[in-house]
C-alpha cells in the first residue's frame, strides 16, 4: 500500500506474570520447608503436605510462565502484517484485505482488537493462543489484542494506519456485543 518502514512490535503485557511469580514462590517455599524438615529428621506429617503443595504449585507456575513467553510479535510493513508467536507465523497482505480497524472489546472503552476484514476466499488462520483468529460475530480476523502491545500501542496503531493506507477506517462496522 504505502511506503512504510518495516516495524516489529513485541507484546509486552504481562498479566499472567504476577500469578506465575506467586505460584513459583509458593512452590519454592513449600519445597524448602519439606527439605528443611527432612534435613532435621522431622515429622513426615509436615513433609508430605509440603511436598504436595510444592508439586501442586509447580504446574501453574510453569503454565503461566509459558503464557508470558508465548506473547506474539506483530510485524508491519508496506506489504502487510505478520504475527509470530513461538514457532508459528501468520501473514495477511494488504491486497488480501478490504478494511482494517480497531474494534472495542465487549464494551470496554479503552481496550481494543486490531481487526482485518479479508477479501472473499482468503484462508483463515488456524486457532492458536495469542494468534489471529476468525471471529464470526465480526465476519473478520481478530489480528491481535492491542492491550498486549503495552506502551507501544499508539505507535503500532499509527504505523498500521500508514501502512494500510485507504484500508484503515476509524469507524468499523457495528459489532453485536456478547453479554
Amino acid at each position: 500500500m504505502n511506503a512504510t518502514a518495516p516495524k516489529t512490535f513485541k507484546a509486552t503485557a504481562t498479566r499472567p506474570l504476577p500469578g506465575a511469580l506467586i505460584a513459583a514462590g509458593v512452590c519454592v517455599a513449600a519445597l524448602a520447608t519439606a527439605v528443611a524438615v527432612l534435613a532435621v529428621q522431622g515429622s513426615p506429617v509436615i513433609v508430605v503436605p509440603a511436598l504436595f503443595i510444592s508439586a501442586a504449585t509447580l504446574w501453574p507456575a510453569i503454565s503461566l510462565s509459558k503464557q508470558v513467553r508465548a506473547f506474539p510479535k506483530v510485524h508491519v510493513d508496506s506489504g502487510g502484517m505478520t504475527v509470530s508467536a513461538q514457532s508459528h507465523e501468520w501473514r495477511i497482505l494488504w491486497e488480501h484485505a478490504t478494511q482494517v480497524a480497531v474494534v472495542p472489546m465487549h464494551g470496554l472503552s479503552n481496550h481494543g482488537w486490531l481487526v482485518v476484514w479479508p477479501r472473499e476466499g482468503i484462508a483463515k488462520p488456524a486457532p492458536r493462543p495469542h494468534f489471529p483468529e476468525w471471529r464470526p460475530e465480526l465476519s473478520a480476523i481478530k489480528f491481535c489484542d492491542l492491550d498486549l502491545l503495552g506502551a507501544s500501542r499508539p505507535e503500532a496503531i499509527e504505523t498500521i494506519k500508514k501502512a494500510a493506507g485507504p484500508l484503515w477506517t476509524d469507524t468499523p462496522p457495528r459489532v453485536e456485543q456478547r453479554p
